[in-house]
């Protein structure tokens, strides 16, 4: 049975979004065909992680894929200490407080002594909570996919980047912070695709990029999926937070060679 892979990443919290770009796209949860390929940061700044990640945990464990992205790496650094201003900015204090939230509206009178004033009471509630329990699970999260000659990543390659090595943890956790787009041009990219490979990578907005590189785009299309590099870099990040749209990418399998729907 041939496999249809969709690629989303950066949902931040965006149930609404995730849910109509996945209907346009055609996937099918009950499809065992169908696999939905999450390229980091599920949560932070949107309104709905409780709905996402509702969503993701209803689906076949073998039709889904999950890609550590840098927000994951915020989420488990906060729950090990106090809020700061860039939890505030990058939105997984939020992220916290909806989670909290929502356990305590379950039983709003056993939890009547939650202080949401109070980081101690927040923090508790989050230790104990299912989303919690699977960010901090390492065998839920990949640092990277491998399909074929495409390789699909949060923010960019490793800056020891080998096609032979890709395994490395340590090599990845500053990597999630860095931008594809402005790597591209290193030697590690250009072993990567001398080698034939294509590079899918979230991150950072396309419309940022399109701006950053003064590329011309009309505004309509400013969120939607940018080629790089000899069409060789995929940039798939919509910026579904501020611009309510997500990106999918398409990938078929077709006699064990994968090829990108355009």
């Amino acid at each position: 049975m041939s496999k249809k892979y969709f690629v989303v990443s950066d949902i931040h919290s965006c149930y609404d979004a995730l849910i109509k770009a996945l209907n346009e796209k055609g996937f099918d949860k009950d499809n065992k065909a169908h696999i939905l390929i999450v390229d980091g940061d599920i949560f932070d700044r949107g309104n709905k992680p409780i709905a996402v990640f509702k969503f993701l945990m209803s689906l076949n464990k073998d039709n889904l894929i999950l890609i550590r992205g840098n927000h994951e790496d915020l989420f488990i650094d906060l729950s090990m200490r106090y809020p700061s201003y860039i939890d505030g900015c990058n939105g997984t204090y939020k992220t916290f407080v909806s989670i909290a939230k929502s356990i305590v509206n379950k039983n709003p009178s056993y939890y009547s002594y939650v202080d949401f004033n109070n980081w101690d009471d927040i923090l508790d509630l989050v230790l104990n909570s299912p989303i919690y329990k699977f960010i901090i699970d390492s065998n839920n999260f990949k640092n990277y996919v491998e399909l074929g000659d495409i390789i699909i990543i949060h923010g960019s390659l490793p800056h020891t980047f080998n096609i032979e090595k890709l395994t490395d943890e340590e090599i990845w956790s500053s990597s999630r912070w860095d931008y594809a787009y402005l790597d591209c041009d290193n030697a590690y990219f250009k072993n990567a695709f001398d080698n034939g490979k294509k590079i899918i990578c979230g991150h950072c907005g396309t419309k940022r990029i399109r701006n950053d590189l003064n590329l011309m785009y009309n505004e309509e299309d400013a969120h939607s999926i940018l080629k790089l590099c000899n069409d060789k870099l995929y940039c798939i990040d919509g910026n579904a937070f501020y611009s309510n749209h997500l990106n999918v990418l398409v990938i078929e399998e077709v006699d064990n060679k994968y090829i990108i729907c355009e």
